[in-house]
């Protein structure tokens, strides 16, 4: 009998120990609907089937918890230094970071910090790494320009025609009372300016552009130029002249950059002289060419 009574026990026992941890449930459910209900909040309906789901909650920095709160939807809610990972973890599945952003960033950056150098080490890898150490990168981050200072010139010369695209349009309305011919120049002139405070090294960035790998972005941002001056004047042309004016120009810009390098005038004041005698000369062909095209339609109408 010793056995079958030892047995019995064991299941009363049992059966206590399971009613204990049935009223300790009871009694936890009981106070969170309670602290729910003193928030303002609604209890939720529980049943047997009611499930509960601990949420992790991670100290966080003031600096760490402020980027959170860009990353991700503005639901989350943050109290003691910490936040709740759950709470917009499935909203933010659409709003994920692209790490090629921060690439685009860093590079702008980098090129931007670099010409502060380039007077000094000129249109070189040597600017690229002083322009990071400057902003607190590693020499490194230059491997995010595959074609080196080349990039930093390109970078210079897009960022000069935006500037001169501005510019001509803030100075349409004052350029009214001008000639075209004196629009031109104005324009021109504006755009050369861009150029003198890195004159000493300019040299070097010409040298650079003119190799075979980096021509076709040079003549790219030289028919900038030219269109935007043109439009700025005026110009209306849709026939072939549209090409030759534009192709002119370019001419003309470059023979008076290049004479520029060689200028110690004040002010450039002979670069701006060499710029009027190669416009005159550019408004004479103009000229011929029109006599030119006139003359050969009269011919082949008599004939």
């Amino acid at each position: 009998m010793q056995p079958a009574i030892t047995g019995l026990r064991s299941r009363h026992q049992s059966k206590a120990v399971l009613a204990t941890f049935l009223r300790l449930t009871d009694s936890a459910r009981t106070k969170s609907c309670a602290v729910i209900d003193q928030s303002g909040g609604a209890a939720p309906e529980l049943t047997e089937t009611t499930s509960f789901r601990l949420v992790p909650r991670i100290p966080v920095s003031a600096a760490r918890r402020e980027h959170f709160s860009r990353r991700y939807s503005s639901s989350a809610e943050f109290s003691g230094g910490s936040f709740n990972v759950s709470s917009s973890a499935s909203q933010s599945e659409h709003q994920q970071h692209d790490p090629a952003d921060d690439a685009i960033d860093d590079r702008i950056l980098l090129l931007e910090a670099s010409l502060n150098f380039v007077g000094d080490k000129g249109w070189t890898h040597a600017a690229l790494v002083s322009g990071a150490r400057h902003i607190g990168l590693s020499p490194a981050v230059i491997g995010l320009l595959p074609r080196g200072p080349a990039e930093l010139v390109e970078y210079f010369e897009n960022k000069c025609n935006e500037e001169l695209a501005s510019q001509l349009q803030n100075n349409k309305e004052a350029w009214q009372g001008l000639r075209m011919t004196q629009r031109v120049r104005a324009g021109l002139k504006l755009r050369l300016q861009m150029i003198a405070p890195y004159i000493e090294t300019w040299a070097q960035a010409i040298s650079i552009r003119s190799q075979p790998r980096n021509v076709s972005v040079t003549i790219e941002h030289l028919a900038q130029i030219t269109d935007d001056v043109w439009h700025a004047a005026g110009d209306q042309s849709t026939d072939y002249n549209w090409y030759t004016k534009r192709g002119l120009l370019a001419g003309v810009y470059t023979a008076t950059e290049l004479y520029m390098l060689t200028d110690y005038s004040p002010g450039f004041a002979d670069t701006w002289d060499v710029l009027d005698r190669r416009l005159k000369d550019v408004m004479t062909m103009g000229r011929l060419m029109g006599q030119v095209h006139t003359f050969s339609y009269t011919v082949n109408r008599l004939l």
